[in-house]
């Protein structure tokens, strides 16, 4: 505390990380339900790497992993 910090980590840097970690389970784990249902949302295809499409009703999550 004296050296100006008391441990805590940057929400921002926090939530980049988890949305990343989104991303990364869209991208390699096509066989879960919850991914099946987001690829299916947001049309991303059935390929490895998402076909990203910024159309306007997309949820927060979204718009995280389209920024991260």
């Amino acid at each position: 505390k004296r050296n100006g910090s008391v441990g805590l980590r940057k929400a921002s840097l926090m939530n980049q990380a988890f949305l990343m970690k989104v991303g990364w389970k869209l991208c390699t784990g096509p066989n879960d339900f919850w991914v099946q249902v987001v690829r299916a949302k947001y049309k991303c295809g059935n390929d490895v790497l998402l076909v990203i499409d910024k159309h306007p009703p997309i949820t927060n999550l979204w718009k995280g992993v389209v920024k991260c």
